[in-house]
């Protein structure tokens, strides 16, 4: 796989809806997040025409602060688990990925002042239509051993806010392994974009 990974968002969209393309420009998975949902269930697809189904993510529980996401496969068999921590990510967002019922990864934020001043800076009419520009929140992606994998980070961008995740450490890993790796930061991306 070509990294940079980019997390792209649908621009005008009531329900977020994101696409993953490598550097060369292939697309590698789309999702369309449901509204309303009291549990939440995301489909992903391979492409934006919705015809291939590949996974889904799934809440362990109704409506909570920092759920458990289940990753299956698109006949139900569990792939890996990514999970919020509680009181910690309050201030600087932390969420710990298994594969395979393995500990894998672990994604931190690694400048919380960002994300705050990114926040509070877009809610002041005009100034805030340009702090997308100016903040960009980036988090840190460590395996259990300490070795860093990769960095996620918030692009600079009018209106929108799309994420690139880069590592040389993952390009080592086997294609499956990247794959599965890639839908759970997915979901990390979604859950950032909904904290500002």
């Amino acid at each position: 796989m070509n990294y940079p990974i980019a997390f792209r968002f649908k621009l005008a969209a009531l329900a977020s809806q994101l696409s993953a393309k490598d550097s060369a420009g292939g697309e590698l998975f789309y999702v369309k997040q449901k509204m309303f949902k009291l549990k939440e269930k995301i489909e992903i697809y391979r492409d934006s025409s919705k015809s291939v189904l590949i996974g889904t993510l799934q809440a362990d529980r109704v409506i909570d602060f920092s759920p458990l996401l289940v990753l299956r496969d698109a006949q139900g068999a569990e792939i890996g688990t990514i999970k919020r921590q509680g009181r910690v990510s309050i201030w600087k967002a932390t969420y710990d990925i298994s594969l395979a019922g393995q500990p894998f990864a672990q994604v931190k934020e690694l400048n919380p002042w960002a994300k705050l001043f990114d926040a509070l800076m877009s809610e002041i009419p005009i100034l805030g239509l340009f702090t997308g520009y100016v903040f960009h929140p980036r988090y840190g992606i460590t395996a259990p051993n300490g070795t860093l994998l990769g960095e996620l980070e918030k692009l600079a961008g009018f209106f929108e806010s799309n994420y690139q995740l880069s590592g040389t450490e993952l390009s080592t890993l086997d294609e499956v392994k990247q794959s599965n790796f890639q839908l759970l930061m997915m979901a990390a991306v979604l859950r950032e974009r909904m904290r500002g």
